[in-house]
């Protein structure tokens, strides 16, 4: 992935930042007024993606979402369960306050 070398940023991260993001997408964006049939599409389309796809397609030897297709958890930090990153998204380097990190950082305690 040549973002990845550019960027110096590992794949592991990349990835699971695009996972995050289908999750978003797949569970509130795209469903919103989507009939009964539309969304049964979107559901089948979203485990595809998420699931079953060949790593082929995305040019890695295994689909590279499903280590990161998780089940949403209850934490301290919040009131409705989240999906929990494996690997870090670096929002800290980017916040403009000392020691912010994403709701859904490993590296706080849940």
């Amino acid at each position: 992935m040549a973002l990845s070398t550019t960027a110096k940023v590992s794949k592991a991260i990349l990835w699971e930042h695009a996972a995050m993001y289908l999750h978003w997408f797949y569970e509130t964006q795209f469903r919103q007024g989507a009939s009964e049939q539309e969304i049964a599409i979107l559901e089948e389309d979203y485990h595809y993606i998420m699931s079953e796809a060949p790593g082929e397609i995305f040019g890695e030897r295994k689909n590279p979402f499903t280590r990161y297709n998780t089940q949403k958890v209850k934490t301290k930090r919040t009131d409705e369960p989240i999906r929990l990153r494996k690997t870090c998204c670096l929002y800290y380097l980017t916040s403009e306050e000392e020691h912010d990190y994403c709701i859904s950082c490993p590296k706080m305690t849940t």
